[in-house]
């Protein structure tokens, strides 16, 4: 069986979509992020801080190019990896890529609660937010073998509608 690798925004429902997959797929779950961090010994937070954003970057390749001779996977990707061409080329050779697409207010609302936003804060990281969903959805698109719309819809819908597709 192929690799899965999901995009998307953080708070389109990756995680959560990727646990129901693997339970109709049997297929592991791997979350990149957390991957290179485990690795490092550090968070990406601290990489960056301290080596810099082409460093992580160089650690994300890294995990890629050792991703492809792995099986029967989901791969959990960064918001931002559809962005860098070689990455894209990467996760290209490493699965099917599925494009969970959620607007932005329900990555809004996710985000909030996973992060604990202050209302005061809001009205400043929504607009930020939409920024960034403004550059990174293009990515997204043009990378994507399939597109999901995700906004309304429960994690197991999402998830039957792949495991359909697939």
């Amino acid at each position: 069986m192929s690799n899965i690798v999901l995009i998307g925004m953080n708070g389109a429902g990756k995680r959560e979509v990727a646990k129901r997959i693997s339970s109709k797929m049997d297929k592991k779950v791997i979350d990149m992020a957390l991957e290179v961090q485990k690795e490092e010994g550090r968070s990406a937070v601290e990489i960056i801080s301290e080596d810099g954003a082409g460093y992580y970057r160089r650690l994300e390749i890294d995990y890629l190019e050792r991703f492809q001779s792995k099986k029967n996977k989901i791969l959990i990707t960064d918001e931002d990896l559809p962005t860098d061409d070689e990455l894209v080329q990467l996760m290209k050779r490493g699965g099917t890529i599925v494009f969970l697409q959620a607007d932005l207010k329900v990555i809004f609302n996710r985000q909030s609660k996973e992060y604990g936003y202050d209302v005061s804060e809001e009205k400043g990281l929504f607009d930020a937010l939409r920024s960034k969903i403004e550059v990174n959805e293009p990515h997204y698109l043009r990378t994507a073998n399939v597109i999901i719309q995700a906004a309304n819809k429960s994690f197991d819908e999402i998830a039957d509608e792949i495991v359909a597709i697939l």
